[in-house]
């Protein structure tokens, strides 16, 4: 997800007394952040639907497991250095 679209998905759900340019950084990072979890969510969850629809081994599965694992540390770091 770009910057432009993060940016974009918030004003779509804020009135316009609290659009992006009014938001403290703090703010703008837990936006951010939660957004990212919850694609990531969405995204196990997919995979998780197609491993089983495919038949997909239970290595392969494993593998996608901790890539996704991976990008929640990934968001969790990003959110603890701001």
């Amino acid at each position: 997800m770009t910057h432009e679209q993060i940016i974009a998905t918030w004003n779509a759900q804020a009135d316009q007394c609290n659009q992006w340019d009014h938001l403290g950084e703090y703010e703008k990072v837990e936006w951010a952040y939660s957004l990212g979890i919850s694609r990531v969510a969405a995204l196990e969850a997919e995979c998780l639907e197609q491993a089983r629809c495919n038949g997909m081994g239970a290595e392969r599965e494993a593998a996608l497991q901790a890539k996704i694992a991976r990008l929640e540390a990934n968001l969790l770091a990003l959110k603890e250095t701001t």
